[in-house]
This record gives structure tokens, C-alpha cells and sequence, in this order.
């Protein structure tokens, strides 16, 4: 044989080889359409088709995911389960018993059904999406997940692709849906509502549940009407929750709340949460317990569509309890008004939880509280430990409306942070119409923050200009943000009443 011979034969197995990886990995899936809305068995789970015990072409949900946990594999891309029940729609699927849970890489999509159509409203919140595939969960008996997955424990990504779309899923004893050591995306769901978004159909437990999952994608969902929380994650590392309505209709005008609370985040790890609407739930609005890198950012907690009227949550708009290593409100302000707690509760050894641009305004509470226990008196060099070392707030002397704005003047008695030998502290002011009950501020609307360095005794002072119209007998509120790691911002200061103008 000759050289160029058997080079050939050697780079026909290579390339064979390269082939053969390649369609191991771009392993086609399946799709799988469901045409009944009944919920019987699939006649023969291996053989590929979804077809019912009855034999008559008839494919329930049931049966696709039969069908799909049938086809797991590692290297498969993700089946499909699509719709098309003859009729006109909503259709409701009413499981007799708990649904099989999802066992590998998967998206079912509502909106295959003939007239369902996504949310067209993706920037104002809120959501005008038709959906016309309904799982009534008050047939399934005790302990039942609408939907569910369950992975390995030491392998996150062995059931992982998993994608939700336009389903309404209400009535389930259990959550809407139970996602564990998954990859999930969910998008454009109700969950706790009817077809319409406007009327409370709760699950008995929460309406999404994700624990010890990567990176989960929850946008567009309305989480309403459950009888425990809008959403709970739990070691759900890397999470996007993004415009969803959280204890609302799915217009963001009107409560259908969640009877423990919103969103809950337990041991969070860089994850967002941002321009949702979470108000009218009976308990907070968020609470988070522990984290690393939050950024909650656009968000209405505790208002309307328009973050104007209210629809206050009953308890604080959010809490944090447990250790921070980093929270950050973004440049995109939240609105925390209207709650029948405070806006913000910070407790236990929180920190580093900065304010950032929000409106915080109208709570029932205090506007932020270190504690959860009122307003927490200064102290001389600011020696004190507890959430955010119970950050000393400023003493605003002058608020003074002139011809060209507003000068404001004051001081921040603080002191030195352990780790660090700089006293660099953000001031950040606000205006309110009225002062809180407590004669202690809340924050309706940011001015701007200027830099306060203090000096060896602890005491800094500051004035500043803003050139915007402020009127006379309206307040300014300010707060302090330690410039170091460990610590983190004040609660609001002592409401001044701006005087008139001196020309």
C-alpha cells in the first residue's frame, strides 16, 4: 500500500470520527403535538409517537412527556410539545393524577395553540398575551406539581433546556410548578390566575419554585393568586427574573396576591431583578435571605401599572435578612411605596446594600430600617454594629429654595470602618411633599449625591446646589453610603422643611 494510500484510509476514520461526534451532539429533536385535552396514558412510550391508549391518534399531554422522558439523552437537543386541540379555545387540561416529571431537555409551548398570542407589551409591564392552554391541577389528588423536574444533585445540567411557554396553570394542592438541580426557562405563563390573568385561581403551594438551579430565566410570567409565594428560589445561581407581575392581574392594575408574599431569594449568587411589577401581596413584597451580586433595579413594589396608584403590599416592599456581600439598586431607580410595612427592612448582618435611585415613599413604615426596629438614634463616631453597622444618617441644617434651585446644607457625624483609612462617605438627597409620621424621612425623589470625607474627629460637612425647582414648605431627606465593603447606606435622616426663597 502506498504512503498517500493509507493516508487517505487514516484521514477517511478521522474525518468519520468528526462526523459521527458531530451528529452525536446535533442529535435532532422531536416534536410532539398535543391534540386532546384529555389525559390518558401513551399506548407505547418507546416507540416514538404520541399516541394514546386508545389508539384512535390521540396525543394528551400526558403522553407527550411519556414520549419525551422516553428520549433522554445527554447529547439530544431539546424535543418540542406543541398544541393544536381542535376548537375554539381556552382549553383545559385537568390532570387525574400528578403530571410525570420532566426528565430531560424540553420545551412545551403554549402558544403553538391555534389564537394564543405572546405579550406584545415587553417595556410597560403590562401583559396583554392570549393563552389558550389551562392546566386545572383540582382533579390531580394531593402533593401535585403542575409541572415539574427533578435532576441530579451533582450534575445540575443533567436535566437542563427545560422551556415553559404561554401556559396558564392554576389549582395544583402542590406549586405551579417545582424545578430542582435545573436549567429552566419560563416565559409568558400564569400562574395562581385564569386564561384571563384577572381572576384568582391559586395554586395551594407557590406558583414557581426553583431550588439549587443554574441560571433560571423567568420573564413575562404573572405569578398571582397562589396561596403561599409568587416565586421562591433557592440556590438558583445566576437567575434573570425580569417583567413579570407579581401579585397582580396581568394589566398590573389590580391585586391578586399571593397570600405569604412576592419573591423570595434564599442564597442567591449573582442573579437580577428587574422592571417587575410585585405588589398586592399579602406578606412582602421581596424578601431576600442571603446573597452575593443582587441587583434589583426598575422595579414597582408596591404600586401600579405606571408606579403612581397604589396596590401596596401588606408587609414591607422588601426585606433583606441574613448576610450580603453585594446589593445593588442600579441606575433605573425602583419604586417602593405604599406598603404596609417599610420600604426597606434590613436585618440581621446585612451589608453593603447600597440605595442607589430609588422612590421610596408612602410606606406605612419607615422608609429604609436598619433592624426592623424604628428609627435607629446616631451615634458618636458611629461605633455600633448590626445591618449595615447601623450606618449613622446626615443632619440637614439649611434646605433653602432660591431663584435657581434649591442649596442644601448639613454634616454626617460618622467614623473609621476597621479595614479602611479613608472616611468617604455618598450623600444622597431627596425631596419629599410630606415628612413621614416618625419626623424622619422617606425618599420620593433623588436629587443627587455628593462626596463627604471626614475629618479626624468624625465629622464632615457638605453643601450643595441643585439648579432644579424645589417648592417652599416640601422636604429634603438625606442619606449616608459608607464607601467600603463592609459597610452600607443609612437610614433616611431627619425631614428639613425647605424654606422661601431669599433673593
Amino acid at each position: 500500500m502506498s504512503l498517500a494510500a493509507f493516508g487517505a484510509i487514516i484521514a477517511a476514520v478521522f474525518y468519520a470520527g468528526v462526523l459521527s461526534t458531530t451528529n452525536a451532539v446535533l442529535n435532532p429533536g422531536a416534536t410532539f403535538t398535543v391534540n386532546s385535552a384529555g389525559d390518558l396514558l401513551d399506548a407505547d412510550p418507546n416507540d416514538g409517537l404520541c399516541q394514546a391508549a386508545s389508539l384512535n391518534g390521540e396525543c394528551t399531554l400526558r403522553a407527550a412527556i411519556q414520549q419525551v422522558n422516553a428520549r433522554v439523552h445527554p447529547d439530544k437537543e431539546a424535543d418540542t410539545i406543541a398544541f393544536n386541540i381542535p376548537g375554539p379555545g381556552p382549553h383545559t387540561i385537568r390532570p387525574q393524577s400528578p403530571l410525570p416529571a420532566l426528565l430531560g431537555q424540553v420545551t412545551i409551548d403554549g402558544y403553538t395553540q391555534a389564537d394564543s398570542v405572546p405579550d406584545s407589551n415587553p417595556l410597560d409591564f403590562a401583559n396583554d398575551a392570549v393563552l389558550q392552554i389551562e392546566l386545572d391541577g383540582s382533579l390531580a389528588g394531593p402533593d401535585a406539581n403542575g409541572l415539574a423536574a427533578e435532576g441530579d444533585r451533582q450534575d445540575w445540567n443533567r436535566v437542563n433546556a427545560i422551556t415553559i411557554r404561554g401556559l396558564v396553570i392554576n389549582r395544583f394542592s402542590a406549586n405551579g410548578m417545582h424545578f430542582r438541580h435545573a436549567t429552566v426557562s419560563l416565559v409568558g405563563n400564569f400562574i395562581g390566575t385564569d386564561a384571563s390573568g384577572e381572576n384568582d385561581l391559586g395554586n395551594a403551594g407557590s406558583g414557581v419554585v426553583v431550588i439549587r438551579s443554574f441560571a433560571p430565566w423567568i420573564v413575562e410570567n404573572v405569578l398571582s393568586g397562589n396561596n403561599e409565594f409568587g416565586l421562591y428560589e433557592d440556590y438558583a445561581s445566576g437567575s434573570a427574573t425580569s417583567r413579570n407581575q407579581i401579585g397582580t392581574n396581568a394589566a398590573g392594575t389590580a391585586p391578586i396576591g399571593n397570600a405569604l408574599g412576592g419573591a423570595v431569594l434564599v442564597w442567591g449568587g449573582d442573579f437580577s431583578l428587574s422592571y417587575n411589577v410585585i405588589s398586592g401581596n399579602s406578606g412582602p413584597g421581596v424578601k431576600v435571605v442571603h446573597g452575593n451580586e443582587l441587583y434589583m433595579q426598575g422595579n414597582l413594589i408596591g404600586t401600579r401599572l405606571g408606579g403612581v396608584d397604589p396596590i401596596g403590599n401588606k408587609g414591607s416592599g422588601v426585606v433583606f435578612a441574613g448576610s450580603f456581600q453585594f446589593v445593588s439598586f442600579g441606575t433605573s431607580g425602583n419604586t417602593i411605596a405604599y406598603n404596609g410595612g417599610d420600604g426597606l427592612e434590613i436585618l440581621d448582618s446585612a451589608s453593603q446594600i447600597g440605595l442607589g435611585h430609588n422612590s421610596i415613599h408612602s410606606n406605612a413604615g419607615l422608609g429604609i430600617d436598619l433592624g426592623g426596629d424604628g428609627v435607629t438614634r446616631n451615634d458618636r463616631l458611629d461605633l455600633d454594629e448590626g445591618p449595615n453597622f447601623l450606618q449613622n444618617f446626615p443632619d440637614i441644617t439649611v434646605a433653602q429654595a432660591t431663584a435657581s434651585g434649591v442649596t442644601i446644607k448639613g454634616s454626617l457625624h460618622s467614623g473609621l470602618t476597621p479595614s479602611y483609612p479613608y472616611h468617604n462617605y455618598a450623600i444622597s438627597l431627596y425631596t419629599n411633599p410630606e415628612c413621614d409620621a416618625s419626623g424622619y424621612g422617606e425618599g420620593r425623589t433623588y436629587l443627587g449625591s455628593i462626596a463627604a470625607i471626614t475629618d479626624s474627629r468624625g465629622r464632615a460637612r457638605f453643601e450643595v446646589h441643585f439648579p432644579v425647582a424645589v417648592p417652599a414648605d416640601t422636604f429634603i431627606t438625606a442619606t449616608a453610603d459608607a464607601n467600603t465593603w463592609e459597610d452600607g447606606m443609612s437610614e433616611f435622616s431627619r425631614c428639613r422643611r425647605v424654606t422661601g426663597r431669599r433673593y
